[in-house]
């Protein structure tokens, strides 16, 4: 017994029923899942082509894929833009010299770092670069922002309505650590 698959309803399938319809197609080379739903509805239609000799039901590569209904309430929100500035929200508290965010506050007050320096420099990734200048600016009061040239992020402290460049100490030996006691 055959079953008649209708193309309209193919881009509705889940990955897993793609999957069932395409090994349905071509049992003799079965899948167990597709890269993406998108290249499942695609590789699905194209076999549906060639059993059924319709020219072409798949939407050719580069056309609008045809979307299935409900599907613009289920889409993600567009990617918000990057940030130029964060402003502090709280009082000004400088990090401590010697840790990374002061180091990194010392970097950013002298000449600036793009974000690329700044990973390679704390072997930090992109998330962390963004969370440590978020953080000089909420935990510790800093305005950092982007520099004229767009990729070259400062800081400065904030200073009635304009801002004030840092004046940072250099990073000396960290606090000593209390001895124990042996017993």
């Amino acid at each position: 017994m055959t079953i008649k698959h209708d193309p309209k309803t193919i881009p509705t399938l889940s990955g897993p029923a793609l999957v069932a319809v395409y090994n349905g197609l071509c049992p003799g080379k079965p899948v167990k899942r597709f890269t993406s739903r998108k290249a499942g509805v695609d590789r699905v239609l194209r076999m549906l082509a060639e059993r059924e000799g319709v020219e072409s039901l798949a939407a050719p590569s580069g056309a609008a894929q045809r979307e299935p209904a409900g599907a613009a309430a289920r889409s993600t929100p567009p990617r918000a833009a990057r940030r130029e500035s964060y402003q502090p929200t709280g009082e000004l508290r400088p990090p401590r010299p010697a840790s990374k965010r002061g180091r990194l506050l010392a970097a950013l007050a002298a000449d600036g770092m793009t974000a690329t320096q700044i990973a390679a420099e704390f072997q930090w990734n992109a998330r962390d670069v963004a969370d440590a200048l978020r953080l000089l600016s909420s935990a510790n009061g800093y305005v950092v922002y982007l520099a004229d040239d767009g990729a070259t992020w400062r800081a400065a402290t904030p200073e009635g309505d304009g801002t004030r460049e840092v004046e940072v100490t250099s990073p000396g030996p960290g606090p000593k650590s209390p001895k124990r006691k042996r017993r």
